[in-house]
């Protein structure tokens, strides 16, 4: 059987200039957006960079913490609510404790879930216009899930767009398109999570957080939501050292990566051993935070952007991979702290 050749629609190159005016527009409409919610602003330009950075997050709150409104939110202001756009998949079979039969209708779910996971990935693969986003929305996963779905995909894609969806009972491999993103919600106390969060991203957020006083990034009215995602499409980054390369060169008291190497010198100090998606995921982040001017989304001044960003990198992707070293290493966690506190104080004197 022949494949189907399908017409996609490609938007004309745009200036680095435009790519990053457009840009900063976006990002206002989503701190706008997301306001109305009560997640900050430093927040909001987070879950931006996140999805600038990967195709899967995993938004990490504890238990009651407005995960699952956050998650729909940042959906629903991507994709202004289009059905044919937005998948929303049961995460856990929570329901099926009350049932007789739990392993029986918690596999009964799970493979409904790949089925209907499966569908979605080819509809969307046949989208006509490359620059438009689904998102399948995975509501209240469990470890399970993060274990046997999100980690196998994360690293799958690591590899190529190829997939094998989990719990599938079709054989054959579906391809993952460059416009779809798979979001998830998941309490934050589940111990041990540091080992799948090894394989996945996560976006970590203690409560929705209170609204913060001044400025918005330059911006105006919100932006309708196929702007938003065309904006996304130009200015996302996937790729490490691509990611990086948007950051200032290091000179004149500026270095992007001296966070980060302090930190990881620290672990090295303490024998914690640390994979190369730790330091991926630094590129990613910290890259992503920066416009295709070199101008920075947290803050235009670029030592403190810098600061917000080596703040996001380990909130988002160190801490929760390390959190079980953390737990039982004491001293470890008051080197961190103090290492935290003066980094903090560095950046405090830089915007002064």
């Amino acid at each position: 059987m022949k494949p189907i050749r399908k017409t996609v629609f490609q938007e004309p190159a745009q200036s680095p200039e435009v790519v990053a005016m457009t840009e900063r527009q976006a990002v206002s409409s989503m701190v706008s957006e997301l306001a109305l919610l009560g997640v900050s602003r430093t927040s909001a330009i987070g879950i931006w960079i996140a999805l600038k950075s990967k195709p899967l997050i995993i938004f990490c709150r504890p238990k009651g913490g407005g995960k699952e409104r956050t998650t729909l939110a940042v959906a629903k202001t991507l994709v202004n609510e289009k059905s044919e756009q937005l998948l929303k998949l049961q995460g856990h079979p929570w329901w099926a404790t009350s049932n007789s039969n739990i392993g029986l209708m918690t596999r009964a779910q799970e493979r409904f879930t790949s089925y209907r996971l499966r569908l979605y990935l080819e509809e969307a693969d046949r989208s006509p216009r490359n620059n438009s986003i689904s998102f399948a929305v995975f509501s209240k996963i469990s470890r399970a899930e993060l274990y046997t779905i999100f980690a196998p995909l994360h690293k799958q894609t690591q590899i190529g767009h190829m997939l094998r969806i989990p719990f599938d009972l079709v054989e054959e491999l579906v391809r993952l398109p460059s416009n779809v993103y798979l979001l998830a919600s998941m309490d934050l106390n589940n111990p041990g999570m540091d080992v799948g969060m090894s394989q996945s991203t996560c976006m970590l957020f203690d409560q929705v957080a209170p609204l913060e006083k001044g400025p918005y990034i330059q911006g105006r009215a919100p932006m309708h939501s196929d702007s938003l995602q065309s904006a996304l499409f130009a200015c996302r980054r996937f790729d490490p050292r691509a990611a990086l390369a948007m950051a200032p060169t290091p000179g004149r008291g500026l270095d992007p990566l001296r966070p980060v190497r302090e930190f990881l010198a620290l672990l090295s100090r303490h024998g914690i051993r640390y994979g190369s998606e730790l330091i991926q995921d630094a590129y990613l982040y910290i890259g992503n935070a920066w416009d295709a001017m070199g101008q920075g989304l947290f803050n235009q001044n670029p030592s403190s952007n810098t600061g917000e960003a080596s703040n996001f990198w380990l909130q988002n992707a160190a801490m929760p991979k390390l959190s079980n070293a953390m737990r039982g290493n004491p001293d470890l966690r008051s080197d961190v702290k103090r290492l935290l506190t003066k980094q903090s104080s560095l950046n405090i004197d830089k915007k002064s």
